[in-house]
């Protein structure tokens, strides 16, 4: 059963009285007339001297003993196939510790310019990047569009085949042009027997996260099955769930430790190739491994929010799939 209570609501020089009904179980909301002590005061931050004076530890900021730094190979094409890759020269050059591939088996297929197929491992940042210059790779190019309309002709190249799995529109994603629970045919009726119908479409362009902190992890197997990552995530268990999960082993043995993060925006909830590339260095190599990415990475591999195109109102029995 309800409850009946009174509250003051209004400005503070001129409160007035109504009267409520809430749950029973619920407490007496706050109100105009309740004195609190931390709203509507200054309340100094907890972790602001320290960024402020520069003692925050970001995952930039963390260093081991015998640490490697890390650096991704991406595709420099939209679309393509990898073929073959030679690593041999990359392997000869000293410092070089480790390479990983994000897939073992050929072919590879790439979708976007910047899409990651291999790390290397070295004693210093600039020796990885002389490795990745030295791998050599076998390409076949392939067709790709890069706009949304151009994209849902039917005889456009296809970023998925649906020999994988996708529709026939597979270039494009969305949802049906009905709401969840919705009775198509009532909705219909009312567009049809509408007084008067508006129609638009809408368009929104790409949007990078680009947070002041790039993406990025320090990752260390201190055993066979016990590892430590030190992160940059607004989602330290999510990002456990997905390391453990990629490399089978217990969430218990996958420690992610996020001290301080520099911005976000939603673009750092899940773990990324690369934080499966650190690891896998790390892994392979028995030593820590860095690997932050660059401002271009950020750009390239860390998410976004896609363009989208919208349409309304939809046509009677028809769906358009929008987004990119």
């Amino acid at each position: 059963m309800p409850k009946t209570v009174k509250l003051k609501v209004g400005l503070p020089e001129n409160l007035e009285e109504i009267t409520a009904e809430i749950p029973e179980n619920e407490p007496r909301p706050w109100d105009g007339a309740n004195n609190l002590k931390l709203i509507g005061s200054r309340v100094s931050r907890i972790d602001g001297k320290y960024k402020t004076t520069g003692k925050a530890k970001y995952s930039y900021d963390i260093n081991l003993p015998g640490m490697l730094y890390g650096k991704i190979l991406r595709s420099p094409f939209p679309a393509a196939i990898v073929k073959n890759i030679d690593v041999t020269k990359a392997k000869s050059l000293p410092g070089i510790k480790a390479i990983a591939f994000v897939q073992d088996e050929f072919p590879i297929v790439l979708r976007f310019a910047g899409q990651e197929i291999l790390a290397v491992a070295a004693e210093s940042i600039n020796l990885a990047e002389q490795a990745i210059r030295l791998i050599k790779i076998e390409y076949e190019t392939q067709q790709f569009v890069t706009d949304i309309d151009e994209a849902k002709n039917e005889n456009s190249p296809k970023v998925y085949a649906i020999s994988e799995g996708e529709n026939a529109n597979s270039n494009v994603r969305g949802p049906s042009i009905y709401p969840k629970d919705a009775k198509p045919d009532e909705i219909d009726d009312l567009i049809n027997n509408s007084f008067e119908k508006v129609e638009a479409t809408y368009r929104t362009q790409v949007q990078t996260h680009n947070p002041m902190e790039t993406h990025g992890l320090l990752a260390h197997w201190q055993e066979e099955d016990q590892l430590t990552i030190w992160a940059s995530t607004q989602a330290t268990f999510r990002y456990r769930d997905n390391i453990a999960d990629h490399f089978q082993i217990p969430k218990t043995n996958v420690h992610v430790i996020t001290q301080y993060m520099g911005g976000g925006f939603g673009s750092k909830l899940k773990a990324w190739p690369h934080g499966f590339l650190a690891c896998k260095l790390s892994r392979e190599a028995h030593a820590p491994v860095k690997l932050m990415l660059d401002r271009k990475e950020e750009q390239l591999a860390a998410g976004n929010r896609p363009s989208w195109r919208y349409r309304l109102p939809h046509p009677p029995g028809v769906a358009v799939p929008v987004g990119e």
